[in-house]
């Protein structure tokens, strides 16, 4: 039971990790330390990731979505290997109506594996490379987006515009 609590609920993992094995604390991690602030780590280098490159939704497409949902999959790399998050920015008419900042909200973010099973989770960050999954609430209509990311030191540029058309 404790390890289906752990697989299913992902903040319950870190409070369980952060009380068990924390030496001189007890009980859990005081909420201005850096193992909860800073969830991408110490950067290596002082180099930002590359422009994130934006694979879905396409340029130009239109698409339904069985749950409502709008489904965004993005990847950069850094150039020191280190962990990344990423900012969505969504526009609709030039005016930004939506922003999905990991930095501040981890809802909705998963990895491949975690979409092909259908669990939406709250991942935290991304290894350098790997492929970024968001899971967002929008209403029908014509949006453009764009996507940076951190290494927890320096944002990356902005990428440029992709329009899509969610029905």
């Amino acid at each position: 039971m404790l390890k289906r609590s752990i697989v299913a609920c992902g903040v319950a993992f870190v409070v369980l990790v952060l009380s068990i094995g924390c030496g001189g604390h007890k009980g859990v991690m005081p909420v201005g330390s850096s193992e909860l602030t800073s969830p991408v780590g110490p950067s290596r280098g002082g180099q930002a990731p590359a422009t994130p490159t934006l694979y879905f939704p396409p340029n130009g497409s239109a698409y339904n979505t069985a749950g409502g949902y709008c489904l965004f999959v993005l990847r950069t790399t850094d150039p020191e290997g280190d962990r990344v998050q990423y900012k969505v920015e969504v526009f609709q008419n030039g005016n930004l109506v939506a922003t999905f900042d990991q930095t501040q909200n981890t809802s909705g973010w998963c990895t491949i594996q975690d979409f092909l099973r259908g669990v939406w989770g709250n991942r935290r960050d991304f290894a350098s490379g790997e492929f970024a999954y968001l899971k967002a609430n929008l209403p029908p209509g014509t949006y453009q987006w764009r996507a940076s990311a951190t290494d927890g030191t320096s944002w990356s540029q902005p990428s440029s515009l992709r329009t899509f058309i969610k029905r």
